[in-house]
């Protein structure tokens, strides 16, 4: 080897290794994060993005990752050139550099890794696998919610599903977390697209275990990372029931993580649908007693929450809320 090939490499191992602390110390820092009632969140994934975008030049992306994309221990998507159309035989073409670039950074930004196959890229878009939300469940564990639960197939629920191309799979997540009220049996039914005779048991189990899994994350944390076939499964949502709280009978046992603004707009919505409900039938209302006729509740005006400041309408939501 020549002395200039010699220090070619030598210089590429180098880049190499700086890329890799680099990418390693973003990768603590996204695992860190916690974006769940956190009002900086959105600030420490902005910084962790920027740190990625600079690390993950063309040159690191070639020799690192894109080995990486359609291996198991990598991540997989749905062009890999070994599976080429059924109908067609043609093998697909391999995601480019800055789809796969883009996807690796929206995966660690919410505390995935690029291996493990704990996410897929469907459609140019990263989307947690079951291995994923099983590694951001474990993430709350060291949270300060201190999630502890467990995961079985539900043997007690019976379901059906009305569409015979799919399988319904009742699953049920026993768990616990620091807040008294956040405890319980979480249950979810999951519809699963069965392939007939080529979709093996652990197959249909495997992609029901993801969507409870899913469905079990949005319910503690409220962020949905979305669904590659959201347009074509039929889900059944996720009811809350044997809560080992003491709880009102059908409270859900979710923190509240709505704004003052949203919840004064749900109250508004609902005014507006019963005052449209009255004039419907203010006609055969006005014909039954006066103490039978639904009422409005006196002194309710309309209100441009755009004009409003916070306080004012946490202020106009707590007394509407107290006189619901």
């Amino acid at each position: 080897m020549s002395e200039n090939a010699k220090n070619t490499q030598e210089r590429g191992l180098a880049v190499l290794d700086n890329a890799r602390e680099n990418f390693s110390v973003a990768m603590k820092d996204a695992q860190r994060l916690d974006i769940v009632n956190n009002v900086c969140g959105a600030f420490d994934a902005a910084i962790i993005v920027q740190k990625l975008e600079a690390i993950l030049t063309d040159e690191i992306m070639d020799a690192v990752f894109m080995p990486l994309m359609n291996k198991k221990i990598g991540f997989r998507t749905d062009r890999d050139p070994s599976r080429p159309d059924k109908r067609t035989g043609v093998a697909p073409k391999p995601y480019t550099r800055d789809v796969v670039r883009t996807c690796i950074i929206d995966a660690a930004a919410n505390g995935l890794l690029p291996t493990g196959n704990q996410f897929n890229i469907i459609s140019s878009t990263m989307y947690p696998t079951k291995e994923g939300y099983t590694a951001l469940l474990a993430k709350l564990k060291a949270s300060p919610m201190q999630l502890v639960y467990t995961f079985e197939f539900d043997p007690e629920t019976k379901a059906v599903s009305a569409d015979p191309t799919y399988v319904a799979i009742p699953c049920r997540v026993g768990y616990k977390t620091s807040r008294e009220d956040m405890k319980g049996w979480f249950r979810y039914v999951a519809m699963v697209k069965s392939n007939g005779e080529t979709s093996t048991t652990d197959q249909l189990r495997g992609k029901a275990e993801r969507k409870c899994k899913k469905a079990f994350f949005e319910f503690l944390t409220g962020i949905d990372l979305g669904d590659a076939d959201a347009n074509e499964v039929i889900d059944v949502p996720y009811t809350e029931v044997s809560s080992t709280t003491s709880a009102p009978a059908g409270a859900a046992p979710a923190p509240e993580r709505k704004s003052a603004a949203q919840r004064a707009r749900e109250i508004m919505a609902k005014a507006a649908a019963k005052k449209e409900a009255e004039a419907a039938g203010q006609q055969q209302a006005a014909q039954q007693p006066a103490a039978e006729t639904p009422q409005a509740p006196a002194g309710k005006q309309t209100v441009d929450f755009d004009k409003m400041s916070d306080e004012e309408i946490e202020a106009f939501v707590k007394g509407q809320e107290g006189g619901e």
